[in-house]
């Protein structure tokens, strides 16, 4: 399980997450990062976005705990989508842990980002279990 809300009365700029492992929290934060962001894809067409092409952009990113690692995942994200002029609509992971990952950004051209991210932020002191067992935690993105 993994899922991402975003939080309206935190001016939509604040998502929370919760997943049952530590791939599905990043894959979730990353997922809430973008859909906060508002992508405008070149093609309108979510059906035909299916069948387009999609670029991988390799990522490496080394922290000293999983919420920094959370956090620098994010910020290399943003930063090689703006750069690209893409969105990422999904990650594939070659290596996942506490302090290291590295693997794949997958993305779509766009045109623009209805809302621009400038910092991503861990609202919480760190990400951990909750009473049922998952990871939770509350990000927010400075735009």
């Amino acid at each position: 399980m993994k899922k991402f809300d975003i939080l309206p009365e935190k001016g939509g700029l604040t998502i929370r997450i919760i997943a049952s492992t530590k791939v599905g929290f990043v894959t979730a934060a990353f997922e809430g990062m973008f859909a906060v962001a508002q992508p405008e894809f070149t093609e309108p067409s979510e059906e035909k976005r299916v069948f387009a092409d999609t670029s991988e952009r390799p990522f490496s990113v080394q922290a000293g705990d999983f919420r920094e690692l959370t956090v620098k995942l994010l910020k290399s994200a943003w930063s090689a989508a703006a750069a690209g002029k893409e969105a990422f609509t999904g990650i594939r992971f070659k290596l996942i842990t506490d302090t290291k990952t590295e693997g794949d950004f997958m993305g779509l051209p766009v045109t623009g980002f209805g809302r621009k991210i400038k910092d991503v932020v861990c609202d919480s002191p760190v990400i951990q279990k909750n009473q049922v067992g998952n990871w939770e935690a509350q990000l927010s993105f400075r735009a």
